[in-house]
């Protein structure tokens, strides 16, 4: 109980700060696009899928970071936790090299594999490099974020990721000042924005956290192949996944071209705000998750698995249905101008990222294991049907861009119960228990209020005072059904227990300062 309380307070914590966050970014991207123009808007996008591509060992080795960092500030050995952290040092280093040797290779070839406007070819190979080389030290910021997480500092991890958001809005504002090309200046400010968030960010952590310091004498060759064996088959997943979410941008550009891609870049940043928002709870519970399994509290894990894929199904609600009903109206109040197939695109994500948060927790519970062979299988195996599929669906049958989504989401809602079921079994955790507990008061939920949203929906004209009535709606209605149906008695008995503790504490402050 006390983990799932930890998680409570990290999880709202996190919430607020990544509010800021989203906000700056939704900001950002409205301005982008009215400053670089639709073209140019889909050629960074497929740009950047192209310097993710070289960059898949990257989520596979943050993971295995934290997790290994995670289990050593749990057993309480800091000689161990020395020797980790400073090896991981060492290979994220040695990954930022590397990635920026692919990068050298790959630039050259870009303007032959991808459909860039006519004249823009240097200028692209320019900005892959650039947003490379930010990448790269991006990359060497993580060891810093994971000692940050492991001690279960989100606030920390929270602050620089607002500080990231805002330095790209100031970056974004700065390209009306400065003269030049925009999508060229735009990739030197992203540059420059990385590496003084990363430079910041390494410093603030190891004047907090003195084991974050490096010694290079504590790196240790063993180590490193206990990392990479960890990170062995969490790279397939990697790979993988980045395939299907950048892939699926260089098949749509290669099929149609910049101007559909400016449609699914839109799709993919509200699913990546919405997925941010969902991971939240992941990353509050990641520490927690690593603990338990090291000490071997299986009920505990197991309600802390519950409460990672029902928690952020529950609160995301509150963005899907409205986006759902009003898609059209909250990008025009975002962008005003917006490609035709955003809107479909849009919906479609948004009802797909939906979907993997539903599981999220069982992917929780075998990181902290580590035990991912077939695990993996099960999540690639949709990934990469995704890209065959919509290469047939394209050069095959001829079938429009809207296939591609329509198709991800399919596979998705079949992997999701096969995910849920196989991590069940070993967990004890039967596949009943996660529909009655997760799924069904998250169904529950979005029909009751979605219902009456689609009523005032239907009953009043487009326009904004619409928008804002169907998100109350939906609230109001929402609301009740999570606290009745959602939330469990003990639950509801903390939530209560905490209200009342806030509400003390405030009346204190207020007769301290009466007196």
């Amino acid at each position: 109980m006390r983990q799932s309380t930890v998680l409570i307070v990290n999880t709202f914590v996190t919430y607020g700060r990544m509010a800021l966050t989203v906000g700056l970014g939704l900001a950002a991207t409205r301005l982008l696009m009215q400053t670089l123009g639709f073209v140019d808007f889909g050629l960074l996008n497929v740009l950047g899928a192209g310097g993710v591509l070289v960059t898949v060992l990257l989520d596979a080795m943050t993971s295995g970071a934290q997790r290994h960092l995670a289990y050593e500030i749990a057993r309480k050995d800091s000689d161990r936790l020395c020797t980790v952290y400073n090896t991981t040092l060492g290979v994220f280093l040695g990954m930022a090299l590397l990635v920026l040797l692919i990068g050298a290779v790959v630039a050259p070839i870009l303007p032959s594999v991808l459909t860039i406007p006519v004249g823009r070819d240097r200028t692209a190979q320019w900005v892959f490099l650039l947003m490379l080389l930010g990448m790269s030290l991006s990359m060497i910021g993580v060891p810093f974020a994971a000692i940050a997480e492991a001690h279960q500092a989100m606030v920390l991890n929270a602050l620089r990721e607002l500080a990231t958001s805002a330095l790209n809005l100031v970056a974004v504002l700065l390209l009306t000042v400065v003269p030049g090309d925009h999508l060229l200046k735009y990739g030197w400010m992203y540059l420059a924005a990385q590496a003084l968030t990363t430079v910041a960010f390494a410093i603030l952590i190891m004047w907090i956290y003195p084991e974050s310091r490096p010694r290079p004498r504590h790196f240790c060759f063993r180590e490193v192949r206990n990392i990479v064996e960890f990170a062995a088959w969490t790279t397939l997943w990697s790979i993988a996944w980045r395939l299907r979410m950048q892939g699926s941008a260089i098949l749509l550009n290669l099929r149609f071209g910049p101007l559909v891609n400016s449609a699914d870049a839109i799709a993919g940043q509200v699913a990546m705000y919405q997925n941010n928002l969902g991971q939240a709870v992941y990353v509050a519970a990641r520490p927690a998750a690593v603990s338990l399994h090291a000490r071997g509290d299986r009920n505990s894990l197991n309600s802390l698995v519950l409460l990672a894929c029902k928690y952020p199904s529950l609160i995301l609600l509150f963005v899907l249905i409205p986006v759902q009903i009003e898609a059209e109206g909250l990008l025009q109040l975002w962008l005003k101008q917006y490609p035709p197939l955003a809107p479909f695109f849009v919906r479609v994500a948004t009802v797909w990222m939906a979907m993997l948060l539903l599981s999220r927790g069982f992917h929780l519970a075998m990181m902290a294991s580590g035990n991912l062979g077939r695990y993996t299988i099960i999540m690639t195996i949709p990934d990469v049907l995704v890209l065959i599929a919509g290469t047939v669906a394209f050069y095959v049958m001829h079938l429009p861009a809207t296939a591609l989504p329509i198709i991800a989401l399919i596979l998705t809602v079949c992997q999701v119960p096969l995910q849920a079921w196989y991590v069940g079994r070993q967990m004890h955790l039967s596949l009943r228990v996660w529909l009655a507990r997760v799924v069904r008061p998250v169904i529950i939920t979005a029909a009751s209020g979605g219902a009456a949203a689609w009523a005032v929906h239907r009953s009043l004209p487009a326009g904004l005072p619409r928008l804002v009535l169907v998100a109350v709606t939906f609230g109001v209605v929402a609301l009740p059904c999570i606290w009745l149906i959602g939330l469990e008695s003990w639950e509801q008995q903390r939530y209560i227990h905490a209200m009342r503790g806030f509400r003390q504490r405030v009346r204190s402050l207020l007769i301290k300062r009466a007196t």
